[in-house]
């Protein structure tokens, strides 16, 4: 029998998402400054073009639909962590 508990432990969450879209995150803005949940791409220097890299790479590393619209709502690492969660148990 399944519990509630049991329900939501299988649902993905941002936390396991967020170590790798912080990585994504450094990886199409190209800088050495340390990335945590807060960072705000847009404020770590990230525009439209660079925006619509990250959707790419999210969608190749995560094997999901994230849209620009999800990084443009959700701006921080855990913001997009959580999109990526979101998308992911949507299937």
């Amino acid at each position: 029998m399944n519990t509630a508990s049991d329900l939501t432990s299988n649902q993905p969450t941002a936390e396991m998402f967020a170590p790798q879209v912080a990585e994504v995150f450094q990886e199409v803005l190209g800088g050495d400054a340390p990335v945590n949940g807060e960072s705000d791409f847009f404020e770590l220097g990230g525009n439209s073009m660079l925006g619509a890299r990250l959707v790419a790479r999210l969608r190749q590393v995560f094997d999901v639909k994230v849209t620009i619209r999800d990084v443009f709502r959700a701006r921080t690492v855990d913001g997009v962590a959580e999109a990526v969660a979101v998308r992911t148990a949507q299937g």
